[in-house]
């Protein structure tokens, strides 16, 4: 398991690097943050199939628009990108492992 320590932030300094990519799963839920773009997954156990949404944050902090329909080549990166950073686990088992 990877992050990023919060520590100087909370002491005070500023000059904590910024990440460009955020990934996380948890559960059935992935998401994957890479500038101002968000891309969210989710795993319906029941009916064994994956919703996609994404993002653009800059422009709509609160993910009230999906524009997953606009811009497929975004998803597309971002699927890329979730697919290079995650690391599959035999300690931790995964919905995620198979998909």
């Amino acid at each position: 398991i990877t992050g990023t320590s919060f520590v100087r932030e909370l002491l005070g300094k500023k000059d904590q690097k910024k990440k460009s990519l955020l990934y996380w799963e948890y559960g059935n839920q992935q998401a994957v943050r890479a500038g101002d773009w968000k891309l969210y997954r989710s795993h319906n156990r029941k009916n064994k199939t994956v919703s996609t949404s994404l993002y653009n944050l800059q422009e709509d902090i609160s993910e009230q628009n999906d524009l997953s329909e606009k811009y497929p080549e975004k998803i597309t990166q971002l699927l890329k990108l979730i697919k290079e950073n995650r690391t599959e686990s035999k300690y931790f088992p995964s919905i995620w492992d198979k998909n």
